[in-house]
């Protein structure tokens, strides 16, 4: 439920040129390893470095990527996790850090960029199965002309942020709202698809004792499921874009694992690459061999 709750903050250089910027964070479901009902995404994401070039594209498409380095120092600096509840199930939580260098021009410009990350994973066995869920609860990029980024002033900014406890205390209020909101929604589904199987076997259970109007009470049964799905249809389409709208999300359709994925309503375009990874873009000419070098194919959007 972490997607229903973001913050951004940025300052800059009064050119625009230098720049420091929070940008949210994401929660996910890693492809390979995740549960159809979780509320979670899906990407084919499993390490920092992997979040931080699907940040890359997403950010800056057809930027060059200069260096990676991991940031244990990062990780260091995190507080210690308390234990899980009583009763829930065992799990590994572990925890990456890493910076990203890139390159691109802007306003007649050679611009330096760094983009660093702290993603929490958490792994534990579900219904028989490896569940990994990944977590960033935002990133940090900074932005300058080739040779001016002030790594230290950075640094300082980046330590000296705190969250404010009130505007914490109300976002997990926020958060377990969304989360009971999203059981209830469940268990209506749940309890819908129990009366109409109960409803059907009713109806088979009539048509053998009465199998002069068999006929019958299959077509009125078959009528009203087609009926109440349409309707059901409908209102799941209706929810599901209000949502969308809410989260700033677009649904593609990935050709590749015949499943849909989930990517930032800000741009119009969605393109999986071979390597696995998504990028979304507005420039309708993008072309992922020349900008990107790699192979990928434009997925459709759902609507």
């Amino acid at each position: 439920m972490g997607n229903s709750v973001l913050f951004q903050w940025s300052a800059q250089s009064p050119d625009g040129a230098q720049a420091i910027e929070v940008m949210p964070g994401f929660d996910w479901q890693v492809k390979g390893a995740d549960i159809q009902m979780h509320p979670c995404p899906v990407a084919s994401i499993s390490t920092v470095r992997q979040y931080l070039l699907v940040l890359v594209h997403q950010r800056r498409p057809g930027a060059q990527v200069l260096a990676y380095r991991d940031r244990p120092d990062i990780v260091a600096e995190q507080p210690a996790r308390p234990p899980d509840p009583p009763g829930m199930p065992p799990r590994r939580v572990w925890q990456e850090a890493g910076e990203l260098m890139i390159a691109y021009a802007a306003q007649g410009k050679e611009m330096r960029e760094t983009l660093s990350a702290l993603v929490a994973f958490s792994a534990m066995n579900a219904s028989g199965r490896r569940f990994v869920v990944g977590n960033v609860t935002a990133a940090v990029a900074v932005r300058a002309p080739e040779g001016k980024i002030d790594a230290a002033a950075s640094e300082r900014i980046r330590k000296s942020m705190r969250l404010d406890p009130a505007w914490l205390a109300e976002t997990n209020a926020n958060l377990k709202k969304a989360a009971s909101a999203h059981g209830a929604r469940q268990r209506q589904r749940i309890q819908a698809w129990h009366e109409n199987e109960m409803a059907a076997i009713s109806a088979r259970g009539a048509a053998q004792r009465a199998a002069i109007r068999s006929d019958t009470i299959r077509e009125v049964g078959r009528i009203n499921a087609e009926g109440y799905a349409r309707r059901q249809e409908s209102q799941d389409r209706m929810h599901r874009n209000n949502v969308d709208t809410i989260r700033e999300i677009n649904r593609y359709h990935d050709p590749g694992s015949n499943r849909q994925v989930e990517l930032s309503s800000h741009q119009n375009h969605g393109w999986r690459l071979d390597n696995g990874a998504y990028v979304s873009t507005n420039n309708p000419n993008f072309d992922p061999q020349r900008d990107l070098g790699a192979g990928g194919q434009e997925m459709k959007r759902v609507k």
